[in-house]
């Protein structure tokens, strides 16, 4: 009870109680657009952060990449290419993400 002495999901109009019911909706992710969101965030940090390192002649760790990234380098090609596999790395693990999310979001309801 609230201070006008009816149920917190009830609203007094006058002498009219209205029911509030209250319907839970599942969002659901675009999974085309979370992937493109991701891959293009991924692709940025890795264009930017490998610019940084080689201009401040740090980002050994960096290099590591190459395992992951073929034709990975520190070099402004280098930084393309590894662009190009950050985004597409991106872009799968955020479209897994959002199928993921939708799937579970839709079991719980």
């Amino acid at each position: 009870m609230n201070f006008l002495g009816t149920a917190p999901d009830q609203r007094t109009l006058g002498d009219t109680i209205l029911h509030i019911e209250h319907k839970e909706t599942v969002m659901n992710l675009d999974k085309r657009a979370f992937g493109l969101a991701m891959g293009i965030l991924m692709s940025g940090c890795i264009f930017l952060a490998t610019l940084f390192a080689m201009y401040k002649g740090a980002g050994g760790h960096l290099v590591m990449l190459k395992r992951f990234y073929i034709g990975y380098n520190m070099t402004y090609l280098g930084a393309v290419i590894g662009a190009v596999w950050a985004f597409v790395d991106g872009f799968l693990c955020g479209w897994i993400f959002a199928w993921l999310y939708n799937r579970f979001a839709q079991s719980e309801s």
